[in-house]
């Protein structure tokens, strides 16, 4: 197993964490939730992308970062 697997299990867990716990107080802040969501989804398929196909490791570490960065938002918002 990779570093990057590592990463991108470990931000997998977190998501399903984030998307399963406290979701009816998530609910009080939609605007900025669904907008933190939006944002991670499109992180994690441009991470996904530069992992997978295109062999870039500078854009593939800014994705992963900014997937884990956002996954932190969401949790911030339904803590």
């Amino acid at each position: 197993m990779t570093l990057t697997n590592i990463k991108i299990e470990e931000l997998c867990a977190s998501i399903d964490h984030v998307l399963s716990n406290k979701l009816d107080q998530a609910l009080l802040k939609p605007e900025e939730i669904i907008q933190s969501i939006y944002q991670l989804e499109t992180a994690l398929m441009l991470s996904i992308l530069f992992i997978s196909f295109i062999q870039d490791s500078r854009k593939r570490e800014h994705y992963l970062n900014r997937v884990h960065s956002l996954s932190q938002e969401i949790k911030k918002y339904i803590s």
